[in-house]
């Protein structure tokens, strides 16, 4: 909320930029949900060593490392088959001066 405030009263905007890639895995942070169902991941193992990833995750970069914002059960997925790189969709948020 303070971010949002400050960045309304200094007339910013921001505005993404996306960039898809391979990344390592462990640069990369889950959300904080801490549940999920051990058959559907064991599924998403299968269907990811068959069929390889078919859709990427979304990132975004923070520092060094990314945080998911969607695609937490095929990163998980992904590590239990022992992966050490995934195809994300990287979004960077940048701020500029609004003219």
């Amino acid at each position: 909320m303070a971010l949002a405030t400050n960045l309304a009263s200094r007339h910013l905007k921001a505005g993404p930029t996306v960039e898809i890639r391979e990344i390592e895995i462990n640069r990369i942070h889950p959300n904080c949900r801490l549940v999920y169902d051990a058959d559907i991941i064991q599924h998403l193992c299968h269907d990811i060593e068959s069929r390889g990833l078919q859709e990427p995750i979304l990132v975004e970069l923070v520092g060094y490392w990314f945080q998911i914002i969607d695609g937490e059960k095929r990163w998980r997925a992904c590590k239990k088959i022992g992966l050490n790189k995934i195809k994300a969709i990287i979004l960077e948020v940048y701020i500029t001066e609004a003219i």
